[in-house]
Parts: structure tokens; C-alpha cells; sequence
């Protein structure tokens, strides 16, 4: 069996800090987590450790772990590096945290790949931002719906399963204001 099953590592962004959260199904002889960090996604270097939940490192309980970083730059990305009691050690997804640098929404990759990162920028009003991404027909694809509060700077969304083409995504924010992006995907 696997030392630790776990969920993928979730980055969420707010205007001062990241708060990564991650989620664990089971453990098996597990110490704990390094969290990583990078400035350009090759080179990794470790900023913290976050201890196992479970006592002994033994749990067949869900167990959720998160850790807020307060450094900031325009791209920074993140792992864990797992850790058994022996010495082992796994290494989960990596995510990419943009932080937004304008007044102006961005999607970030564009084009995109696997995932594309909605910016919105602290001076939207306080309330219920929806977004719907819409392909050239106007179809809706993947909608969704956050509260902006000042803290949330970033929305991801996965567009891997997506066929190459032009999208539109559409986002309404509280004052029912509506800004539509256009998104290539590759």
C-alpha cells in the first residue's frame, strides 16, 4: 500500500499571502510535509514542514493540512515534498500562483494548456462575482460562481478536457457589471 494517499495541492490567493490546503485519505508511516517553493518552476527549495496530523503517522481517516505563505511575487510555484519516518519521500502536483498586478482582470495562461487562472483585481465591489466560460457558439461550457471580498485575487479552472479553439469567458461581478475575456486554448 501507499504510504500516504492524498488529494492535489490547492493554492488560493488573497491580496497579502497564499494559502495552500491539502487533503489526505489515508497514512501509513508518515512524518509530515515539506513545502516547497519556486520562482521558476525547475528549482525547489523548502520553506517550511508541516508535521503528520495522526500521532503516530498512522491514519485511515481523512485528514486536512493547509499552510499560508506570506511571500509574494508575480509567479510563484509550490509543492509538497511527503515524508515517511523512513526516510522515503514522495512529491506531489505543482501549482502556479499569479498574483494579480493590475486593476483589470486577466486570464493567465493565455494561451492555456491544462489550466487557466481568472486575476480579479481588489477593486471590484464586495459581493458575487459568476463567471461562464462560453465557446464560440455561446455555449456554456464551466460556470461557476465565488464571494470577492477584497481577499480573493485568483480563480482556477482546469480546460485541459477542452478542444483546441477561441473561448469566452464571461464575468459578472456584484453590481451586475459584465467583462468578457477571450481565452485561446491550445
Amino acid at each position: 500500500t501507499l504510504p500516504v494517499v492524498m488529494d492535489k495541492l490547492v493554492a488560493i490567493t488573497t491580496s497579502n499571502s497564499t494559502l495552500l490546503q491539502w487533503n489526505t485519505f489515508s497514512e501509513s508511516n508518515n512524518k509530515g510535509f515539506e513545502v516547497e517553493r519556486s520562482n521558476d518552476g525547475v528549482v525547489f527549495k523548502a520553506i517550511s514542514f508541516v508535521p503528520s496530523k495522526a500521532s503516530t503517522g498512522y491514519s485511515t481517516q481523512p485528514l486536512s493540512y493547509n499552510f499560508t505563505d506570506a511571500f509574494k511575487a508575480a509567479k510563484v510555484w509550490y509543492r509538497l515534498r511527503q515524508l515517511d519516518k523512513d526516510g522515503k519521500f514522495s512529491v506531489s502536483n505543482t501549482v502556479l500562483v499569479l498574483h494579480q498586478a493590475s486593476g483589470k482582470f486577466q486570464l493567465l495562461p493565455n494561451p492555456a494548456n491544462d489550466y487557466v487562472q481568472l486575476l480579479v483585481p481588489n477593486t471590484i465591489p464586495y459581493g458575487k462575482l459568476q463567471y461562464q466560460l462560453r465557446n464560440i457558439q455561446g455555449v456554456s461550457l464551466l460556470s461557476g460562481a465565488t464571494v470577492v471580498n477584497g481577499n480573493n485575487t485568483s480563480i482556477s479552472m482546469a480546460v485541459k478536457h477542452l478542444p483546441q479553439g477561441t473561448y469566452y469567458l464571461h464575468v459578472v461581478d456584484a453590481k451586475g457589471e459584465t467583462r468578457v475575456l477571450p481565452l485561446q486554448k491550445l
